[in-house]
């Protein structure tokens, strides 16, 4: 019934993409890739070079009289592409993408050939047998005035014109429209990388034997050839991301909101959803409690609260993923409608109230998950003879476990250590959530007193167990945004004193920040997440980091930091880096990647790895707390 179920969804999302591209005929989208022609061979090869900042010109003439009906500029971005939106139909003009300024005073000449200026020429309308919104224009190249034939010079262009290309996949907007997506600026943004890397992938075609025509004579250009079936393949699915962002999202919004991600979780698990295949930058690898970890990118407890779904949600790109809250005996949590989402301000309310499974159904699914891939890591390392070394008890990434208490349990340290005894030696590390705003009670226990005696238990029940060579997991408290300054040192005070390997900054807030306080969402019940909460949370995080980076005395230094992990309104790469320098070892995410999709992970490591270089980081640990020295 469940596959029957999955058929009849992925059909009805078809059926309604193929209605959309019948219907939408509104506004034509060219898009188009310009280059610098480091060779003069006048065609694209694997060396030439893209050009940001380049200007081009889309210009429609009536085929009788060539009187000029339409003129539109525009400048190309990151890897040389660029994005030209045309109203209305064009099917009685010639329109064509002319070249009009270079960014390179030494790549500017532009062809006189006449099959280069006809080569950008772009048929606008939908009366040529042609579906969808989008056109593809042949790319455009500048010429270089001077050519270096030289072997060295040779390498160093092609190094720098072939960046990694993303490793989209058609089923890729699935888990983005899944997770209670509507149409919002965040997934167009990912929708046009995603297809400003097709272009450019598509582009990079070109035979790399085409190097050998290098020369300071211009080469005749030889016919363009047409693209394979797998280039066919590649356009189909790049417009049926597009399609899907404009037409499904709808149908997704219009779902309630917990179905909506219910259905996420359950495409993940399935594995309906794309493998990052490409290793991460080198500058984001960083170990912290000697785990190591690809990446300091993770998804934060929420999501998957039952653990159904690690393995395809690590499969994304994450460089750890948090599971829960799970509680002890299974709970319903509090009455729905309990998730609302605030589309424009990139946020969501939750009251939740700990709905769970329970410790015993996660802990039989975290079971035969680990078993599955210790037999799987047995088996390559017989077969290839050689030492399998997984991140951690995931796999590749790491896997963190978030405890809860039950709503109705009078002693919340029992839950806890009910917790740690049943799911510990499945964690990478243990959190333990404090934090929650929408289970009565819990808050109290970030007093200090309080704190104090629930770590010293839990850590307790943690150290009784027996463990390898490895050692016992790393124990978290995850704690609130709406604490005073007092707060926030008795709970330092309590961390450093009793040794607490980390803490998370931070959970939900139940205020309302001043950008959502008239929305009309901003009565409900709950703890609020995503943009609004990142300045409030990040303030927090920055004055803990001062708190526990080191207590001095007069002989020496006797307490090193405590590693924090920053969580709260990260939507981009920039936003990432700021949490690091303010203190983070390592980031989460939740909100952001319910409106942003599968592509935003990808998009945030990019950056982050850009903001290192850009301020002259070699690795992500050097800047960690630099706005705080």
């Amino acid at each position: 019934m469940a596959n029957s179920n999955s058929i009849v969804l992925v059909s009805a999302l078809c059926f309604l993409s193929l209605i959309g591209v019948a219907y939408s005929t509104e506004t034509l989208n060219v898009h188009g890739i310009v280059y610098c022609d480091n060779c003069r061979t006048q065609f694209f090869t694997r060396i030439s070079e893209p050009l940001t900042g380049a200007k081009v010109r889309l210009e429609c003439r009536e085929s009788e009289g060539g009187k000029v009906t339409l003129t539109k500029e525009a400048d190309t971005e990151e890897l040389g592409t660029y994005s030209i939106p045309v109203e209305g139909d064009h099917e009685e003009e010639v329109c064509e993408v002319i070249l009009v300024k270079s960014p390179k005073e030494d790549c500017s000449e532009i062809s006189n050939e006449l099959h280069a200026k006809l080569s950008a020429r772009i048929s606008l309308t939908n009366h040529n047998g042609i579906t969808g919104p989008h056109r593809m224009a042949n790319p455009l190249g500048f010429m270089k005035k001077e050519v270096d034939p030289s072997p060295n010079h040779i390498t160093r262009i092609r190094e720098k014109a072939n960046p990694p290309v993303p490793f989209y996949y058609p089923i890729a907007p699935l888990l983005q429209f899944a997770a209670a997506t509507p149409p919002s600026a965040m997934a167009a943004r990912a929708s046009r990388k995603l297809l400003r890397d097709f272009l450019f992938k598509r582009a990079c075609a070109a035979p790399a034997a085409s190097a050998r025509h290098c020369s300071s004579a211009a080469q005749t250009a030889p016919k363009i050839p047409h693209f394979s079936k797998k280039g066919r393949l590649l356009t189909a699915a790049t417009l049926g991301l597009v399609i899907a962002t404009k037409i499904v999202n709808p149908f997704f919004a219009l779902l309630d909101a917990e179905t909506a991600h219910s259905l996420a979780v359950s495409a993940a698990a399935r594995g309906w959803v794309p493998r990052e295949k490409r290793p991460d930058p080198s500058n984001l690898g960083l170990e912290v409690w000697g785990r190591k970890f690809s990446n300091p990118i993770g998804l934060a407890a929420g999501f998957d609260k039952n653990a159904e779904a690690v393995d395809g949600l690590l499969g994304l790109g994450f460089g750890f993923v948090e599971i829960g809250s799970v509680t002890p005996v299974p709970q319903e949590g509090n009455p729905k409608p309990r998730i609302f989402r605030l589309r424009e301000e990139l946020a969501i309310i939750n009251r939740c109230g700990f709905n769970s499974e329970g410790i015993v159904a996660v802990a039989k699914r975290l079971g035969a998950q680990h078993g599955k891939r210790k037999l799987d890591e047995t088996t390559i390392s017989s077969s290839s003879g050689e030492e399998v070394k997984p991140g951690g008890k995931a796999g590749p990434g790491i896997l963190g476990v978030n405890l809860g208490k039950n709503k109705t349990s009078e002693d919340a340290s029992a839950d806890y250590r009910q917790g740690v005894h049943t799911l510990s030696q499945y964690a990478d590390y243990l959190v333990i959530n404090v934090s929650s705003p929408n289970t009565p009670g819990l808050r109290m226990l970030q007093g200090r007193k309080q704190l104090k005696d629930l770590v010293k238990r839990v850590q307790g029940a943690r150290d009784e167990m027996q463990w390898g060579e490895e050692g016992p997991p790393p124990l978290l408290v995850k704690i609130a945004p709406d604490l005073s300054k007092e707060d926030l040192e008795d709970i330092a005070a309590v961390a450093l004193a009793l040794r607490l390997d980390g803490l998370i900054i931070s959970n939900t807030t139940v205020s309302r920040p001043e950008s959502v306080s008239k929305h009309l969402l901003a009565s409900e019940a709950g703890g609020l997440s995503g943009k609004p909460l990142f300045d409030m949370s990040t303030n927090v995080l920055k004055e803990m980091y001062i708190l526990t980076r080191s207590v001095t005395t007069n002989i020496n230094i006797v307490q090193g930091k405590i590693p924090l992990i920053g969580c709260g309104g990260i939507s981009s790469g920039e936003d990432a880096y700021k949490k690091v320098r303010a203190g983070a070892s390592l980031v989460q995410l939740y909100t952001a990647f319910a409106y942003g999709g599968p592509a935003l992970i990808p998009q945030i490591k990019a950056e982050l790895s850009e903001c290192l270089e850009r301020d002259g980081y070699k690795s992500i640990s050097e800047a960690v707390g630099a706005d705080c020295r």
